[in-house]
């Protein structure tokens, strides 16, 4: 018998291993994602929509609905608003209170890290910004329709639309890290000194629904009033994302995983799809709380106020 040729036997172990490379899932980092970024902004947005969750069942289970059954109350929807008042005036004002600005940093930061990636920053943040100015309307329509109680004027969309804005503005002309973090601590320092005028000043809102006060837009911006129910300081956003773009530029420059090659991903390819689809999950999830509560408390006996 003849020995197989060194050139056959090649050819043979290339194609033995192309067939277990082609068995192998790619990681995500192949197909253009970043595992570790996909996974903690999925894990971020369950934990901001649970939270949510929390504020709509205990304000407005009782401001939304109405009971005019025959008799007390379900037990288990007055059990489960007490709970949900005591965990959001923690979240709100209490022990908890760290976990606002956990989440919605975590957010921004890795907001950031993305944005370091992309050469078309000022169409998303423009995208981003209609889409927010979309949310505004919708929440003054449901607030119109159903008496909620909520507006949202510079919410965590609008301030990272912003923010986009100004890092596409700076990223243009100085794309150099050393300028990305530069910038990122100006807005650390002008932060600390709005946040400073703030509680000298006093927290006072302003109503952004009443025309007449736009001119103090500016100080809502920057952090020295405060607007609506869900609002977010500009500044602070702000430097969150610079840095997270700083952190994108040194550590990410190759848009690859700084995970090892070996580390599993199988377990939280689940989290990081929701990672990848954040935006829309973070538009349709408020509705879709709203819905299901609707329907749990239509179905227990009460009436919707309208």
């Amino acid at each position: 018998m003849t020995k197989p040729s060194m050139s056959r036997m090649n050819t043979t172990s290339k194609r033995g291993a192309a067939a277990v490379l082609k068995a192998i899932p790619p990681r995500d980092g192949a197909r253009g994602r970043i595992f570790e970024i996909d996974f903690l902004r999925g894990f971020d947005i369950i934990l901001m929509v649970l939270i949510h969750l929390v504020f709509a069942w205990s304000s407005q289970s009782s401001g939304l609905f109405a009971w005019e059954g025959p008799g007390p109350q379900p037990d288990w929807v007055i059990g489960m608003r007490s709970l949900f008042d005591s965990v959001g005036s923690m979240i709100l004002g209490g022990s908890l209170y760290f976990l606002e600005f956990f989440f919605s940093g975590l957010f921004v930061f890795l907001s950031g890290i993305s944005c370091s990636f992309s050469r078309s920053n000022g169409r998303r943040a423009a995208e981003l910004g209609i889409i927010a100015l979309g949310l505004t309307y919708a929440v003054e329509g449901a607030d119109f329709l159903f008496h909620i109680g909520a507006h949202i004027y510079l919410g965590i969309l609008h301030v990272i639309a912003l923010s986009l804005a100004l890092y596409a503005l700076v990223d243009h002309f100085f794309p150099d890290w050393r300028v990305t973090f530069g910038v990122a601590i100006f807005l650390v320092v002008l932060t600390g000194i709005t946040e400073w005028l703030r509680i000298r000043t006093g927290s006072q809102s302003v109503n952004l629904g009443d025309p007449a006060q736009w001119k103090n837009l500016w100080l809502c911006i920057l952090g020295i009033r405060r607007t609506g129910s869900d609002y977010f300081s500009t500044t602070r956003l702000s430097a969150i994302l610079f840095l997270g773009a700083t952190v994108g530029k040194l550590a990410y420059g190759k848009r690859k995983s700084r995970l090892p090659a070996s580390f599993p991903t199988a377990w939280g390819r689940p989290i990081a799809f929701l990672g990848r689809h954040t935006l829309l999950i973070y538009c349709v999830h408020v509705p879709l709380i709203y819905l299901l509560l609707g329907i749990l408390m239509l179905l227990s006996g009460y009436t919707l106020r309208i």
